[in-house]
């Protein structure tokens, strides 16, 4: 957000780049409705000029992503596939807007035991010992205040023992 000086700066110049001798007052600023109320005088035009908009830049949403490994027997997995939500294994802080996940498998070996859809992630049955890697990618979308953050991407494993 710009500050106080770079606002009165900007309005000075959109009266006359050419005047020197006038000031703008900033009479209120409201920070929570990004609203400036201020006024000028322009001297070589001879009329006072108020402004009382402002295009505020939007706060960064910083996010902060952990991810716990999701542990699985093989005997469990012999006659049924189990599954697990994505919101269990990843944990997102700092975000704003609205979350979206992104699950891609890291090898072939993950796309052949593992299956993600509708925020879910299944371990097929009959799935051998091992450990499985995907790549997550977090994304949290722009809201009034805050502008859409960038994609954090992180590896989540599972492990069949």
């Amino acid at each position: 957000m710009a500050s106080i000086k770079e606002i009165a700066g900007k309005l000075n110049s959109r009266l006359d780049p050419n005047a020197t001798d006038f000031p703008v007052v900033i009479t209120d600023y409201l920070p929570e409705t990004t609203t400036l109320l201020a006024w000028g005088f322009d001297s070589s035009a001879g009329v006072v000029v108020h402004e009382n908009q402002l295009t505020p830049q939007k706060a960064v949403q910083k996010l902060t992503v952990k991810t716990k490994a999701q542990v699985y027997k093989a005997k469990d997995l012999k006659k049924k596939a189990k599954s697990f939500k994505i919101t269990q294994a990843v944990k997102v802080t700092g975000a704003e807007g609205k979350l979206t996940y992104t699950v891609k498998m890291a090898n072939a070996k993950s796309k052949k035991a593992l299956k993600y859809k509708n925020g879910k992630i299944t371990i097929k049955k009959k799935t051998v010992n091992g450990t499985y890697k995907l790549r997550v990618t977090v994304k949290a979308a722009a809201t009034g205040k805050y502008s859409a953050s960038k994609a954090v991407t992180k590896v989540l494993t599972v492990k069949v023992k």
